[in-house]
């Protein structure tokens, strides 16, 4: 009698010890479809914002094109509409649309340049942000960078030429060539893009600073004859 109800225990342990297996195994599948399930939605969460982004920023872009097409051109000003495009809300956020005119920068290729004034005016002015921002290494002087685009060997007083870099894992060598963009600036410091992209740019044909849009710093280091008057101008327009 006790041997059977032993059994009969040992039985119904077995069963319970199966429901739990079962049980343990379908939550585990459950879990897992459930993992799938929410990353599958932000995967398709993602590629929807991406697409209204993208759409966003094309009609954003008609709307620029449209307003500086209405333009008089006659002078850019700060009561322009393209400067004044308010900040459209949507449902998790907002969109901002903000313009600056290129030739509010300095045109960072004209440190080459042919013309000596504007060249020793550009070369300045990257030197004096060099120590605004605290570059103090030689791969930052006005001689580095010029070596970077002139199309000869010629070493430059602080500057060098066919030097090596490594970005990304690559190997590069001094351009010998214009900047083709700012970003490359990342090329010979990772830090000189972000530091130096509201002060110069490789597009500004322009040898006139826009006097409307320029930064007070931009302003102090290429004019650094308006220097003492920069904050006034700033404030003032």
């Amino acid at each position: 009698m006790r041997f059977k109800l032993r059994n009969g225990i040992n039985k119904k342990g077995t069963v319970v010890i199966f429901v739990l297996f079962v049980i343990a195994f379908a939550s585990s599948i459950i879990i897992n479809l459930s993992e799938r399930s929410v990353n599958s939605y932000e995967e398709v969460n993602d590629v929807y914002l991406m697409n209204q982004a993208y759409i966003y920023g094309k009609t954003a872009v008609k709307i620029v094109k449209n307003l500086i097409e209405d333009d008089d051109f006659k002078e850019d000003s700060r009561d322009d509409d393209w400067f004044n495009i308010p900040m459209y809300p949507l449902q998790k956020g907002y969109i901002s649309i903000k313009i600056i005119p290129l030739n509010s920068k300095i045109n960072i290729n004209d440190i080459n340049s042919s013309n000596d004034n504007l060249s020793k005016r550009t070369s300045s002015a990257w030197d004096g942000l060099m120590q605004e921002y605290e570059f103090n290494d030689t791969e930052t002087t006005s001689d580095f960078l010029k070596d970077w685009i002139d199309n000869d060997t010629k070493i430059s007083p602080t500057g060098i030429e066919l030097e090596r870099y490594d970005y990304l894992g690559n190997t590069y060598q001094t351009k010998n060539e214009k900047l083709s963009t700012l970003t490359e600036l990342t090329l010979i410091n990772k830090e000189l893009y972000p530091a130096m992209k509201n002060h110069f740019t490789v597009i500004a044909e322009d040898k006139q600073i826009n006097i409307n849009f320029v930064n007070v710093n931009t302003l102090k280091y290429y004019l650094p004859e308006l220097e003492f008057y920069a904050e006034d101008i700033i404030d003032y327009r």
